[in-house]
């Protein structure tokens, strides 16, 4: 895969998140489909692995734009 077009994503969970259960990622993909399936396919070593981190969550990718000032990440999870 050729570097030059890679991008950065950040991917975010659609459906409810509860304890102990990942909420987004910053991946670094070709598109947004090879981003969420990277996500998926990393982490599917086994059943109750696989659904306890990424698993078949609703999962969507945004492209960030390095010409943009922006904040890519935050995650506060009050208990």
């Amino acid at each position: 895969m050729d570097a030059k077009k890679l991008k950065i994503f950040h991917i975010v969970r659609n459906d409810g998140v509860g304890y102990d259960e990942y909420d987004s990622a910053v991946v670094v993909a070709a598109s947004p489909e090879d981003a969420i399936n990277l996500i998926k396919e990393t982490y599917s070593v086994g059943a109750w692995q696989r659904w306890h981190v990424w698993g078949d969550f609703d999962l969507s990718a945004k492209e960030i734009d390095l010409n943009e000032r922006e904040i890519i990440l935050e995650s506060f999870r009050a208990g």
